[in-house]
């Protein structure tokens, strides 16, 4: 058989310029790494945004529900190796370099369903700050500093995950929402850390190492999540407002509701009357489309509509509440709802629609002014 000579000059050269391509494309993610993660995180939430479907789609629920078991089986087993010194087997060495992308994945994918689903349904300045924290840990999960901080950051992330997908989870299955299952939620979020806990005893012989990197975590992040529910702080998942509106007058015909105002379609950035010109006899009509899961039936989940009035030397005060019972959950677009009010007096008010455990759902603001003339008036006729 005859010897090979040396690569023909063509190919040498190819070769060549293959490996300098890939070193300067090496060298320019090196460069840019920050940029590169950044981009990779929106692309990946607006993925989410595109494509998550709606929060009571048992499909989504299943997907996160394995996402959690996983993800627990990887803590499991990353606590195990290092508080034993043993080693994984031989056929999950490989694999097993990559468990902590493969958490932080986990983590990251998780975070980016309930920054969304909490964002839907987030309405005032601290159930904002609730989402606003929910996404800033969502982006530092994709950090290197953040996730170098080790396993005690990863139980804090998966204590966190727990809490949020059964705090829609249960209200989803019962079709109802209310401050005790809430505290259901914690409490079946406490049981996986209960058997990591009891593990990690075993096998560290140490009970305060097990305290310091298992359980403190889980119980700091249960116990803040418990307080910021009572103090408002949650969103009501899993309902959301939709949409909201001040109208002249709300009609149902034939199943479509005609919403009337005067408000020209160039003030693109009001929802109706914002500003109500009011004559005598007129009555404010608020209408809502709040979305409820299938789950919800007749009766089930009441919501109240609360009015406030800006007096103007008391400051906002109460102005009556009205409590609609028959809610239906299902509906894509949200279920219809209207509240009124006759005769109102010129000034500011605002009316807030909450949950059953007093959380507010959503809210609308708007100016009422006396309409002094008698021309008649052309009503814009939407459809809600």
């Amino acid at each position: 058989m005859d010897a090979q000579g040396p690569a023909p000059a063509t190919e040498a050269g190819h070769q060549s310029l293959t490996t300098s391509t890939l070193n300067r494309i090496a060298a320019f993610r090196e460069r840019h790494a920050k940029a590169e993660i950044a981009l990779f995180f929106t692309a990946g939430f607006v993925f989410d945004v595109v494509t998550l479907d709606r929060i009571d789609n048992w499909k989504n629920l299943l997907q996160q529900g394995l996402y959690l078991v996983v993800l627990g089986g990887l803590l499991l087993f990353e606590q195990r190796y290092r508080l034993t010194g043993d080693r994984p087997p031989r056929a999950l060495g490989l694999l097993w370099r990559f468990h902590e992308d493969a958490s932080h994945f986990l983590i990251g994918s998780l975070l980016s369903s309930f920054a969304l689903f909490f964002f839907k349904s987030a309405s005032g300045i601290s159930a904002f700050i609730f989402f606003v924290v929910i996404f800033g840990l969502l982006v530092a999960n994709e950090l290197p500093r953040f996730r170098s901080l080790g396993p005690v950051i990863r139980y804090g992330l998966y204590a966190l995950s727990l809490t949020s997908f059964f705090s829609y989870l249960l209200p989803v299955v019962f079709g109802r929402i209310g401050w005790w299952l809430f505290v259901l939620a914690v409490a079946v979020s406490v049981a996986p850390f209960v058997l990591l806990y009891r593990k990690a005893v075993a096998w560290a012989e140490d009970r305060k190492v097990a305290l310091r990197q298992v359980a403190a975590p889980a119980a700091a992040v249960q116990l803040l999540l418990l307080v910021l529910y009572f103090v408002g702080a949650i969103p009501p998942v899993p309902l959301s407002l939709q949409y909201i509106g001040v109208f002249h007058d709300v009609k149902n015909v034939a199943g479509q509701f005609e919403l009337s105002h005067e408000t020209p379609s160039w003030k693109f950035w009001e929802r109706g009357d914002q500003t109500f010109r009011a004559r005598p006899g007129d009555k404010v009509f608020i209408f809502a489309r709040v979305f409820a899961p299938m789950t919800v039936g007749k009766g089930n989940l009441p919501i109240e509509f609360r009015w406030f009035y800006d007096h103007p030397k008391h400051g906002w005060q109460p102005a009556g509440s009205w409590t609609y019972t028959g809610l239906v959950g299902g509906r894509a677009e949200g279920f219809r709802v209207f509240a009124t009010r006759s005769d109102p007096k010129p000034g500011d008010y605002r009316v807030e629609i909450t949950a059953p455990d007093g959380r507010e759902i959503g809210r609308i603001g708007f100016t009422v002014v006396e309409d002094h003339s008698d021309e008649p008036r052309v009503f814009v006729v939407d459809r809600g």
